[in-house]
C-alpha cells in the first residue's frame, strides 16, 4: 500500500503559518486583509492548460511538474521563496511603454492573474481620472515599472508595496516613512522576525512598567516654557475689521498658488471664531495669526511707525510669528495632524514673507522639505495601503507640491543645490478642482476641471508639469560639478519658452490673475537664470552670445513692466516671496550699461529702460516703507541703476550719479530714523550726515520717476572710488549679505 497522498493547501501562505482558518478568497483573503500583510498563495502546476481559463502554470516552471508536497509551511515558504529566486534570476520579460498590459510568455496562477489586474485597473484608473488636466505620474516614473517581484513572480507589478523595502505606517496625516536604506526594514521582509521581536517584548513585562513610570516621571521634570494660552492668542488677533482685510488678501494672493489651507473649512472656523472665540481650538488660532502676519506689513491701515529697522506692522507680524513658531514646537511630532502640517508651511512662508531668519531660509525650508518625507509625504497616498481619506490624501499632495516650491525658491535665491530631485517622489499632482467641491467627509474625489477653467490649485497644477526642468536647471547652475554651456542654456530656454506659451489664458476671472502673473514670473525668472552667466561675453562673441543677451533683456524688461503694472499690494507681496524684481533690475541696468559697446543693435531705448528700472525699484522702496527690510536689495538695485543712466546723453559725471545715489540712501534712512515709535538709545541711535537737512517725513513714493529728486542740501561727497561703508551703525538691513570688498561696478 503506497504513501497517502497528501491533499493539496489551498489557503494562503500566511494564513497556513499562523495555522488560522483562510477564506481563501482572491486576491486577498479577509485575514490578511485585516492584519495588513501580503497575501500569497502558493501556485501549483500540473493542472491541464485550457485556453479559455486564466489557470496557467507559474512563472518560469510551465514545463516542471509540481513538488512534493511539504510538511510544514516552513518548508513550504523554503519552496516557495526558491522558485520565485529562481525566477528572478531569469532575465526579465521585455516591457512595453504603451501603457497596454504586457505581454509574456509567462502565466500567471490564477491569484496572481487576479492581483495583477486588478492593480493594474486600479493604476489605469488614477490616469483616466487626472488626463483632463494632465495630471499623469510624474516624468520620472515610467509608464509600465519593470521592477522584479522577488516574492510572487517576476513579471512586474506597478505601484506595488513589495517593489522597494519600505517602511509606511500610520492614518491620515500621522504618518510615517522610513525609505529602503534604513536598517529597520528588514522587518517588512521576514514577519518571522518581526512576530518574534514583538513575541520578546510580550515576555518582560518589567519593560512596559519602567517605561511608564518614566513616561510619568519624565514629564514630572521637564519644564517646558509656558505655553500661550488661548486668551493670549485671542488678544493677537487684530480687530475683526483688519483681520477681514489680512485673511481675504491672503487668499487673493497666496491660497490662489501655494495651496496650504482648504478655503471652506478655515472659513467656517473663522466664521465660529467670531460668534465663539473662547470655544476656538488653539490649532486654528495659530493658523489665523500666521495668516495675517503673511501680509501685515503689505495691507495698509496698520500701525504705522518704525520700531529699530522694522516697521510697527512688521514687528507685529514677526513677534505673531515667534508665538506661533513656540507653540508649534512644543507640540507632539508623535501625534501629527492636517493642522500641525499647514502650521508649518505656514511658519515657513511667513517667514520668508516678512524677511525673518533670511540667512536660514534655505535651512528651514530644506527641514520642511524632509519633515514632510519623513512623514511619506512624497509618496502617492493611493498607492499605499494604509487608511488615508479621499480628503486627506489630495491635501497630502497640495502640501506637498507646495513645500517643493518653496523649497525650490529658497534654493534659487540662496544659490544652492534644491534639495529634492524628480526621481525621489511618486506623488501625483493635486487636481484641478474648487475647494467647495472637496469636502472632507466625501468617499471619492470629483472629475478634475479642465486647465482653461481657472480654480485656487490651477497654479499648482500648472508648476507641476515644469517642476522636473526647474529643477534640473538650478541643480545644474548651482551644482559644484556641473556646468551650463551655450548649447544647454538654449535648450532649457526653448523648452521654457514653450511651456510658457502654454500657460492658459485667464481672462474672464479676475482672481486667476495672481495665479497667471506668477507662473509668467517663475519662467522669466528661470530665463534670466540661465543667460546670466553668456550675457557678460557678448561685447567679445556677439554672434555666439547674441541671443543670450537679447533672451535676458527680453525677460527683464517683461518682469519690470508686469510689476509696475500690477496693483501694488500684490507686487510688495510678490518681491517679498522672490527676488525676480531685484533680478530683473539688474538685468535691465546691466543691458543698459553694455548697450554702448554692443556692435549688434537690439532695438533698446536706454531711457525707456531705465524709467522702467526706477519704477520697479520704486515697489522696492515701498517695501522699505512698509517692512522696514530690503535694503539691500535697494542699494544694490540703485546703484546699478545710477550706472546705467550715464549711458544717456548729456549724462551727469559718476561722481554726481554717485551723490544722487547716496542721497536717496540717506533720505531713505532718515524717514526711517524720524518714523521711529520708541525713542532708541543713544547708543543705538544713527547720526545723519551732519551737513544733511532734515528730508521729507512722508513715506517714500510708491512709484519712483526716473529723474531723481533734488540731493540734500551740503551732504558730504560719496566719490565712486571709495568702499562704502553705509554707516557702520545704521539700522539698514545691509548684513544679510557681505559684500563690502566687491567691486560691482566691474560687473554691470
Amino acid at each position: 500500500m503506497g504513501a497517502k497522498r497528501r491533499r493539496l493547501a489551498l489557503s494562503c501562505v500566511a494564513c497556513r503559518r499562523r495555522k488560522v482558518r483562510c477564506d481563501r478568497t482572491f486576491p486577498t483573503c479577509v485575514r490578511c486583509q485585516k492584519g495588513e500583510v501580503a497575501c500569497d498563495y502558493v501556485p501549483y502546476t500540473g493542472v491541464p492548460k485550457s485556453t479559455n481559463t486564466l489557470l496557467t502554470p507559474s512563472d518560469a516552471s510551465q514545463s516542471r511538474p509540481r513538488e512534493q508536497s511539504v510538511s510544514s509551511w516552513t518548508d513550504e515558504a523554503t519552496a516557495w521563496h526558491a522558485r520565485s529566486k529562481d525566477a528572478a534570476q531569469q532575465p526579465p520579460a521585455p516591457v512595453q511603454q504603451t501603457g497596454a498590459v504586457i505581454a509574456t510568455s509567462a502565466a500567471r496562477s490564477p491569484a496572481q492573474s487576479a492581483l495583477q489586474l486588478q492593480k493594474r485597473i486600479e493604476w489605469l484608473e488614477n490616469c483616466v481620472r487626472s488626463s483632463p488636466t494632465g495630471r499623469l505620474p510624474p516624468a520620472h516614473l515610467p509608464s509600465e515599472p519593470d521592477f522584479p517581484r522577488l516574492a510572487r513572480n517576476s513579471l512586474p507589478d506597478a505601484f506595488s508595496p513589495d517593489q522597494k523595502p519600505i517602511l509606511f505606517r500610520g492614518k491620515g496625516l500621522k504618518t510615517k516613512y522610513y525609505g529602503p536604506s534604513h536598517a529597520a526594514n528588514i522587518l517588512s521582509h521576514s514577519e518571522q522576525l518581526s512576530n518574534f521581536a514583538k513575541e520578546v517584548l510580550t515576555r518582560v513585562p518589567a519593560l512596559e512598567k519602567s517605561r511608564a513610570v518614566w513616561k510619568k516621571k519624565r514629564h514630572s521634570q521637564n519644564h517646558l516654557p509656558a505655553l500661550p494660552d488661548l486668551a493670549a492668542l485671542q488678544r493677537l488677533v487684530p480687530e475683526p475689521t483688519r483681520c477681514d482685510a489680512l485673511v481675504q488678501e491672503y487668499f487673493s494672493n497666496f491660497e490662489t498658488t501655494y495651496r496650504v489651507l482648504h478655503s471652506p473649512t478655515f472659513f467656517q472656523r473663522y466664521k465660529e471664531f467670531w460668534k465663539s472665540p473662547e470655544s476656538t481650538s488653539p490649532s486654528f488660532m495659530v493658523q489665523l495669526l500666521l495668516v495675517c502676519a503673511c501680509v501685515n506689513s503689505v495691507v495698509p491701515g496698520g500701525p504705522s511707525g518704525f520700531i529699530g529697522r522694522s516697521s510697527a506692522a512688521h514687528h507685529a507680524a514677526v513677534e505673531w510669528i515667534n508665538i506661533c513658531g513656540l507653540w508649534h514646537e512644543q507640540q507632539s511630532h508623535k501625534h501629527v495632524t492636517l493642522d500641525n502640517f499647514q502650521v508649518w508651511v505656514l511658519l515657513l512662508i511667513a517667514k520668508r514673507l516678512n524677511r525673518v531668519k533670511v540667512k536660514r531660509e534655505w535651512t528651514l525650508a530644506g527641514q520642511v522639505l524632509r519633515t514632510a518625507m519623513a512623514a511619506g509625504l512624497h509618496r502617492e497616498p493611493s498607492f499605499q495601503r494604509t487608511s488615508i481619506s479621499v480628503f486627506d490624501q489630495e491635501m497630502r499632495r497640495r502640501l506637498w507640491y507646495t513645500i517643493v516650491e518653496v523649497e525650490l525658491q529658497a534654493s534659487l535665491d540662496r544659490g544652492l543645490c534644491p534639495g529634492v530631485q524628480p526621481y525621489e517622489w511618486d506623488c501625483l499632482p493635486p487636481i484641478n478642482i474648487h475647494d467647495e467641491d472637496l469636502d472632507p467627509d466625501m468617499q471619492e474625489l470629483p472629475a478634475p476641471r479642465e486647465l482653461t477653467d481657472p480654480t485656487r490649485t490651477s497654479f499648482l497644477c500648472l508648476a507641476q508639469q515644469t517642476l522636473p526642468l526647474r529643477l534640473e536647471i538650478l541643480t545644474r547652475i548651482n551644482s559644484v560639478r556641473f556646468g551650463l554651456d551655450i548649447e544647454m542654456a538654449l535648450d532649457y530656454d526653448q523648452r521654457l519658452r514653450e511651456a510658457l506659451q502654454q500657460l492658459p489664458l485667464w481672462k474672464e476671472k479676475s482672481s486667476a490673475a495672481v495665479a497667471q502673473d506668477l507662473s509668467k514670473l517663475i519662467f522669466y525668472e528661470y530665463i534670466m537664470l540661465i543667460h546670466q552667466g553668456f550675457d557678460r561675453h557678448s561685447n567679445d562673441t556677439p554672434a555666439r552670445h547674441f541671443y543670450s543677451h537679447a533672451a535676458r533683456q527680453d525677460a527683464a524688461l517683461t518682469t519690470l513692466k508686469m510689476y509696475v503694472r500690477m496693483p501694488l499690494n500684490r507686487a510688495l507681496a510678490f518681491c517679498n516671496f522672490s527676488e525676480v524684481l531685484f533680478r530683473a533690475c539688474l538685468a535691465a541696468s546691466h543691458c543698459v550699461c553694455i548697450s554702448q559697446f554692443s556692435h549688434t543693435s537690439l532695438n533698446l531705448d536706454p531711457e525707456k529702460a531705465l524709467e522702467l528700472t526706477m519704477e520697479g525699484l520704486g515697489v522696492l522702496e515701498s517695501r522699505i516703507g512698509r517692512l522696514g527690510q530690503g535694503f539691500y536689495e535697494f542699494w544694490i538695485g540703485s546703484s546699478a541703476a545710477g550706472l546705467a543712466r550715464k549711458v544717456l546723453p548729456e549724462s551727469p559725471s559718476t561722481e554726481t550719479l554717485a551723490q544722487q545715489t547716496a542721497d536717496r540712501i540717506a533720505r531713505l534712512h532718515e524717514n526711517l530714523m524720524l518714523g521711529q515709535v520708541i525713542q532708541l538709545t543713544p547708543e543705538s541711535m544713527v547720526d545723519t550726515p551732519e551737513t544733511a537737512s532734515k528730508p521729507d517725513h512722508s513715506m517714500p513714493p510708491p512709484r519712483m520717476n526716473m529723474n531723481p529728486e533734488p540731493p540734500v542740501p551740503d551732504l558730504e561727497a560719496f566719490m565712486a572710488q571709495q568702499t562704502f561703508n553705509p554707516f557702520s551703525e545704521t539700522l539698514f538691513d545691509f548684513d544679510v549679505v557681505d559684500f563690502w570688498n566687491t567691486d560691482y561696478s566691474a560687473q554691470i
